[in-house]
């Protein structure tokens, strides 16, 4: 095992690029374990920059998580949703004599206080498993309390009729699935590596011990750590010491006596490094305070200054979730009119009952005034008379409240934001895509809880956020500490910097207090502290200035700074006192001594800090971040057909029904035509839209010229590949890339054109349909052909256009199972539509690759492929229209880039 020890000023992405380059290490052999997601994208950055862009071959990078998953794949099991970890975990509490001892009395009855209980546990089972401890095995020198035996007891059978009901379900929770990893599928999974390169792991659990310790013959690990302070009770790897002479950052600490000055303060750093040339995505502000974070947040926004919220913004915040909210209340509080007239002035419900302005709420207010109606006595109420609008919206309202299921509430749901999509922002469409998602997700839910189904999704999705559109790469970077491993920033904020928020105040343990925690072996209070000290000096030393913002409240809820800093205070760190900032003068802004009750705490006393005065103002100053997930999923599933025969398919439903039957299912049944209206984040077909309308609109005015191609070609590149179209954090690398790409390509075309070929403009784009006949069965096929160029010799050759990778030729042919559809697809079209016209190829343009026209069916064999094409897709459409049930795909990695994954668990047995 080779081990790699770096400084925290060091770069890890760097490091490792060179690790790689040094070591010759083929991609297609090497795996690199990256400690975060948002990692990635800086290795990868690295990688470009050491390999250079001819060579854009890369190996494999997945976060840890990815990797157990990988690995459970492999498994065969099902993974669980979050609706059927609730729906097992009920069920075996149900069955538990003595769960009441456990937990709080009666928790199964409500949602809330069960859903509380069921994070908890399934928290404590899930460190557990990483820890690969077996509770049968446990001893326990003394016990904690009197009845310590009993309730362990209880805590161990609840475990084993969980894994019991897993296993009857046969689905499984992601920890359980970890249980069941043995050596030989650790095994099968890295024989196909000869290098594994770990990056910055800390604090590893039992599992992936074992896991590294099979691989120690092919295992480079790089980690960090620090000169002066022992981190050794958190690194589990540790390699001769070489760090060189430590540079400590410029510190400042400043105690604040309220969130205004927080947040001011705050937006006067922040100006004032901008305005000194330091770029936004340098500045990181740590996100432990939600509250301070979406103050600040809002405030950069309102500025138009960019701005990465790596949580995303709260659900519960958004306009449409307060509708829903409402309605909750109207219905739960009989009809209270006071609720009854916001709804009514509410924008969004305004919207979907297609009232018109504010007169018709000031009628109606002054009736509940006249009437002095404090609740309507139903929704026939005098109030609504002569407003059918009103009353229809509120019957709306009514069905989705009282949904009796899960399904009702997705199908009520749906008609009424169906109301209100059009003209819409992308904070609507998110949160409504999650109330959708969510409440299709939930129809797995089983429980017998007394709340509603409406009432339970709300309880849900309140505290989930959604995110940002935009590059997560650009603009003030606010974070979360785990998010900034092995990430240098420039300058740091660390704001709250206060007991509770550094170190971050743990959740409750069920049973596992730090006599119990050292009994199981399990990492402990005292241990999880050192973890979080280990990120947060890293990110300092790594940085070249920070400031810590502590609150010093009135009321005493927050007047003792973190332990933290007395470890800042005693080292040798430079302190700034000389801040100048603008506008109004406030004075009084004082890092002052710390409080006895501070000293006890950590029985040392700190160097005194001195007073400062800062002259500074209120600044104004967007922008975003994406998350990505997986899931897993592969049985059958009795959902039934469509209400109506379907009897007309474009290329993208025949690619859906032969992928998967249940996606094509997904996007009818919700009337999706492109993935990317549920899908935010890049995606190979949202490049191949721009690239198609761009090539369109370049050879509508054919130019033989190649300085005036190649000119229109630039500002039609400006045109459709603008700055913020794609989330990514290489957006700047990766549209160089394509215009080199597609230049190239202009060049190629240029070529082919003095050799006597001619791209037919009247068919470009051009909306085509087709009838296929099977059986007495009819079938209307649906689409555009991306180019048609006429041929030296007078024939016609379809061309697809491909910005993503080549596929294989033996796909498309009745070898491969005809997998690839799209060229014997178009090629029908044509022929159907244009009998008299030869096509003398079926081919690709590979924009990314060759850059060049592929042909896959060449000239003489086309009219017997497309024969053989059509009876298949004739003998698929025929049995597809037939079908009773869907089937979900056999592929995995279909369902890795699926964009319907959050939803389509409602289709399973």
């Amino acid at each position: 095992m080779n081990v790699v020890q770096l400084s925290f000023r060091d770069n890890p992405a760097h490091t490792c690029a060179r690790v790689l380059k040094s070591a010759g290490c083929s991609p297609e052999n090497t795996l690199v374990i990256s400690p975060t997601q948002r990692f990635k994208s800086a290795l990868a950055s690295s990688l470009m920059e050491e390999w250079g862009l001819d060579d854009l071959r890369a190996p494999p990078i997945l976060s840890s998580e990815e990797l157990v998953d990988s690995m459970n794949a492999g498994l065969g099991l099902e993974s669980a949703n979050e609706a059927q970890r609730y729906s097992m975990f009920y069920e075996a509490c149900s069955t538990i004599e003595g769960i009441g001892e456990l937990f709080t009395e009666n928790f199964l009855l409500t949602f809330s206080s069960f859903r509380g209980v069921a994070q908890r546990t399934l928290q404590a089972f899930d460190e557990l498993n990483a820890g690969e401890i077996d509770l049968h095995n446990v001893r326990f020198s003394q016990h904690p309390y009197r009845l310590f035996e009993r309730h362990f007891e209880i805590f161990r059978n609840l475990y084993e009729r969980f894994l019991e009901v897993q296993q009857e379900k046969r689905v499984y929770v992601r920890s359980f699935l970890t249980r069941l990893l043995r050596g030989e599928y650790m095994d099968r999974f890295f024989n196909r590596y000869s290098t594994v390169l770990l990056l910055l792991p800390v604090s590893l659990t039992a599992f992936e011990k074992r896991m590294y310790a099979r691989i120690e013959d092919k295992l480079s690990v790089i980690f960090q750590d620090a000169q002066d302070y022992d981190f050794s009770i958190i690194l589990d790897f540790k390699g001769a010491s070489s760090l060189p002479p430590r540079r400590y950052p410029e510190v400042t600490f400043l105690e604040l006596p309220s969130r205004t000055h927080q947040l001011m303060l705050s937006l006067s750093i922040i100006q004032r490094e901008l305005e000194m040339g330091v770029p936004p995505q340098e500045i990181a502000v740590l996100n432990a305070d939600s509250f301070f974070c979406n103050m600040f947040f809002d405030s950069l926004t309102s500025a138009c200054i960019p701005v990465n919220y790596s949580q995303g913004l709260e659900v519960k915040k958004s306009p449409l979730y307060a509708l829903l909210r409402l309605a909750a209340r109207f219905f739960d509080n009989s009809l209270d009119s006071d609720v009854f007239l916001q709804i009514i002035a509410h924008p969004l419900f305004a919207e979907a009952c297609r009232l018109n302005g504010r007169g018709l709420y000031r009628m109606i207010k002054e009736r509940v005034y006249q009437e002095r109606m404090f609740r309507l006595s139903s929704l026939k109420s005098a109030l609504l008379k002569g407003e059918p609008k009103v009353e229809e919206g509120f019957s709306l309202l009514y069905r989705l409240y009282h949904a009796p299921s899960f399904e009702a509430v997705h199908e009520s749901l749906r008609d009424f934001v169906s109301r209100i999509s059009e003209g819409k922002t992308y904070e609507f469409f998110a949160v409504r895509d999650i109330l959708l998602n969510t409440a299709v997700e939930l129809t797995d839910l089983t429980t017998g809880v007394r709340e509603r189904p409406f009432e339970i999704l709300l309880q849900i999705i309140k505290n989930r956020r959604y995110p940002l559109k935009g590059i997560y790469g650009r603009g003030i970077q606010i974070l979360g500490l785990l998010e900034t491993r092995g990430i240098l920033f420039n300058k740091l904020i660390v704001p709250t910097f206060n007991e509770g928020y550094f170190p971050v105040r743990e959740g409750e343990d069920i049973l596992f207090n730090l006599q119990v925690r050292k009994s199981l072996g399990l990492p402990t209070l005292l241990d999880r502290e050192q973890l979080q000290f280990y990120y947060l000096k890293r990110l300092v030393d790594s940085s070249n200035s920070a400031w810590f913002l502590s609150l010093q409240d009135k009321r005493g809820e927050m007047d003792v700074r973190s332990r933290y800093s007395y470890y800042f205070s005693r080292h040798p760190y430079v302190y700034s006192s000389d801040l100048q900032f603008s506008d109004k003068h406030i004075s009084g802004l004082v890092a002052a001594e710390p409080s006895s009750a501070e000293m006890r705490l950590n029985g040392i006393m700190p160097e005194k800090t001195s007073v400062l005065e800062n002259k500074w103002g209120k600044l104004p100053y967007t922008l975003s971040v994406i998350a990505e997930q997986g899931r897993d999923g592969r049985r059958e599933v009795t959902q039934p057909a469509l209400g109506s025969p379907v009897t007309e398919f474009s290329r993208l439903d025949i690619d859906r029904i032969k992928r998967c039957e249940t996606q094509y299912y997904i996007a009818r049944a919700l009337g999706v035509r492109e993935e990317e209206t549920l899908d935010h984040e890049i995606e190979l077909h949202v490049i191949g839209q721009k690239v198609h309308a761009l090539f369109n609109e370049l050879y509508v005015e054919l130019s033989l010229d190649a300085g005036t191609c190649l000119a229109r070609f630039d500002a039609l590149f400006k045109k459709y590949l603008k700055e913020g179209l794609f989330f990514t954090a290489e957006e700047v690398l990766m549209k160089k890339l394509l215009k080199s790409n597609l230049t190239r390509v202009v060049r190629r075309d240029l070529e082919r054109f003095t050799k006597g070929y001619r791209i037919c403009g009247e068919f470009m784009e051009k909306e085509l349909s087709a009838l296929l006949t099977r059986s007495g069965s009819t079938f209307t096929l649906k689409g555009r052909i991306d180019r048609i160029d006429r041929t030296p010799s007078g024939n016609y050759e379809i061309i697809d256009y491909k910005t993503g990778r080549l596929p294989g030729k033996k796909s498309h042919f009745a070898e491969g199972g005809f997998a690839q559809i799209q060229l014997g697809f178009y090629g029908l079209l044509f022929k159907f539509n244009y009998p008299e016209m030869k096509i003398g190829a079926l081919s690709y343009y590979d924009l990314s690759g060759k850059k060049d026209v592929e042909t896959v069916v060449e000239e003489g064999h086309v009219q017997g492929y497309l024969k053989e094409f059509e009876d298949h897709l004739g003998e698929l459409l025929e049995t597809f229209s037939m079908k009773g049930r869907f089937d979900l795909t056999d592929e995995y990695e279909h369902c890795l880039y699926c964009p319907y994954y959050n939803i389509c668990r409602v289709f399973e047995e």
